[in-house]
């Protein structure tokens, strides 16, 4: 019984962890959205359901369902949790749009619901009994298979276009559906080694994995994962320049090489096979940036007219023209579609349209959320929820504070750092939620000892 009670939550995890990484649905719709969003939308609500399942049967086996259901309700304390799950559902439900703030837009699904799913996944990893070093070889496996994949497609092959392609992906997207997002997948665990061997032996599954998510990494050129990655890596050295161990400085030294030399070597020998080149956007491009700053200012505007509970989450791009001025919201657009300051732009029956060569052409870009998870907690749960959820997330890291706290920064910092200039990912984040709840076990037992 007892090695039935561990083997059935430890397989249901890494199943969890897999699915997450790589189930994209068989179904004949070729959109990013059908083919990886969905599919894994509904392996986050079958182990949400399957966690609460048997949490139920392990805690509550002398008792009825009426029994233990009554038992949990009396032991529900008001904890700063429970406040802010509150104050971001009263703020889901008031938005101007409340569907759109609970199930997330069509185009990223990330609403609060899944958010709280989201949490529930933290949850049910961080209350398991399952040691962190059995999650060792899955993970590993995860981001072996996710590097290959990335390096197939950094070289123009297209392994994936079976199950889905169109024309707005952008290369490496291996099966996160964008080159941009898989950086950020990267970001989350191209450096959980350095926690998760922060007392063991390193072994050949230490190399695998990290060497494979940095040089992911460094070829899915995204800037907000690869300066993320560095100041994580700089943490790591820090962490062991106390024990004269080079292993973080050779890891550094590596990443800071791949990420100046793969892009272009990908890049010919893309060439040299007659494959479709990838594009990639120089570390010293500043468009980025200024597309940034001009959606953190509607942004903040937004927050500024609904300051208590915000406008509800993934309803920016709504709400975008509405909180910028013509011109702000037209150099938005002359940025990201890569035209002359002075093209000419009007609006259009559903859209917009731009003046190219004398002709006019149609476009309507989105903007989902305002481009930094900051941001837009503040913009979709406002001020009081997103003041709640840091003081929550600083309480716990003060708990964490010990031998091992710059191994946890070095791991988890870099998704944390990608987050301030992009947002929450159906694809990548739950996985960022589960390694938080491995780790939060782990990091409590460290400090137990240590005490």
């Amino acid at each position: 019984m007892i090695y039935t009670i561990k083997f059935l939550p430890l397989t249901v995890n890494v199943i969890f962890l897999f699915l997450m990484s790589f189930y994209v649905s068989s179904k004949d719709a070729k959109t990013v959205q059908a083919t990886i969003y969905e599919p894994r939308l509904l392996v986050i609500i079958i182990f949400v359901c399957f966690s609460i399942i048997y949490g139920i049967w392990i805690q509550g086996r002398n008792l009825n369902l009426f029994e233990y259901v009554l038992v949990k309700i009396k032991s529900i304390k008001f904890s700063k949790g429970m406040a802010f799950i509150f104050l971001a559902s009263i703020s889901a439900s008031v938005s101007p749009m409340p569907i759109v703030a609970w199930m997330g837009h069509d185009s990223a699904q990330f609403g609060t619901l899944v958010f709280f799913l989201s949490i529930a996944i933290l949850l049910a990893f961080a209350s398991g009994d399952i040691p962190s070093e059995f999650y060792i070889i899955p993970l590993s496996c995860c981001v072996f298979i996710m590097f290959t994949l990335t390096i197939f497609e950094s070289v123009g092959f297209r392994p994936m276009t079976h199950w889905f392609s169109s024309p707005s992906i952008v290369y490496p997207a291996a099966t996160i559906g964008l080159r941009q997002h898989l950086g950020g997948w990267f970001a989350i665990m191209a450096l959980q080694p350095v926690f998760f061997y922060r007392n063991r032996q390193k072994n050949v599954w230490f190399y695998l994995w990290i060497s494979s998510g940095l040089i992911g990494a460094a070829v899915c050129t995204t800037s907000a994962a690869t300066i993320g990655l560095l100041i994580g890596l700089i943490f790591w050295t820090l962490s062991e320049i106390a024990n004269k161990k080079l292993t973080a400085l050779i890891f550094l030294i590596m990443f800071i090489l791949s990420s100046l030399l793969l892009p272009q070597a990908t890049e010919s020998i893309s060439d040299r096979l007659g494959n479709p080149k990838n594009i990639y956007k120089p570390y010293t491009s500043t468009t980025t940036l200024k597309t940034r700053l001009i959606l953190w200012k509607a942004a903040a505007r937004g927050s500024a007219d609904r300051p208590l509970l915000g406008w509800g989450s993934q309803t920016f791009a709504t709400f975008l023209p509405r909180l910028l001025t013509d011109d702000d919201l037209f150099r938005l657009y002359r940025l990201e579609l890569g035209i002359s300051d002075k093209s000419p732009i009007r609006r259009y029956v559903i859209g917009y349209e731009y003046k190219y060569h004398g002709k006019w052409k149609h476009f309507n870009l989105q903007y989902i959320e305002p481009h930094s998870a900051l941001f837009s907690e503040i913009y979709s749960r406002g001020i009081l929820s997103t003041i709640l959820l840091l003081i929550i997330i600083l309480s716990y890291i003060n708990k964490y504070r010990g031998r091992y706290f710059l191994s946890y920064i070095s791991a988890f910092f870099p998704y944390i750092f990608y987050l301030l200039f992009w947002f929450y990912l159906v694809p990548a984040t739950p996985m960022y939620f589960a390694l938080l709840g491995i780790a939060h076990k782990d990091m409590i037992e460290d400090a137990t000892n240590q005490s």
